[in-house]
């Protein structure tokens, strides 16, 4: 599977392709960039353990073997500009709809948004699993966050349940 967008008028030339063992150290660039943002939203929440970055690396390589679960890769410029990671994963078993499609990282460079890149990634995604014959996709995405909040339901996402969290001091 591999996507390219369109060049001329419509915006730089990029593509959508599965990621390799050979990404992995521009996937953790764009990780880190991640919990950049979200750290800046939610500084207790997000801070990280000494061993984020290897466990997160253990967890991409895992993510790049195991059946039913992808790891896509944007890239322009000989470079990683974006990603996904996402996986089928399973609700309750009380419920008809058991096996999902579960998004757990979508991340556009800065420089590379507004593209058309995230939205590349995520049809490139939801493919996928509608490959896997998944009727439903699942996202989590802090409403604090303008763009996640802004992208997903764009792109037909509608919240469904609502986490919420209080500090205990």
């Amino acid at each position: 599977m591999a996507f390219e967008s369109n060049s001329g008028e419509d915006g730089p030339v990029f593509t959508i392709r599965e990621a390799t063992n050979a990404d992995l150290s521009e996937i953790l660039a764009r990780w880190a960039e991640l919990l950049a943002a979200h750290a800046e939203l939610h500084p207790q929440l997000y801070a990280t353990a000494p061993h984020a970055h290897g466990t997160y690396h253990a967890f991409l390589r895992r993510k790049l073997d195991e059946p039913r679960q992808v790891v896509l890769v944007a890239c322009a410029e000989r470079k990683v500009v974006g990603y996904a990671v996402g996986g089928m994963g399973q609700r309750a078993a009380i419920f008809r709809v058991r096996d999902v499609g579960m998004v757990y990282d979508l991340v556009v460079t800065p420089r590379w948004r507004r593209h058309g890149v995230a939205r590349a990634l995520a049809d490139s995604m939801l493919d996928r699993f509608r490959g896997w014959g998944l009727s439903h996709a699942q996202v989590s995405y802090s409403p604090d966050n303008p763009s996640a909040s802004a992208f997903w339901p764009a792109i037909g996402f509608v919240p469904f349940l609502a986490e919420a969290y209080k500090p205990l001091d």
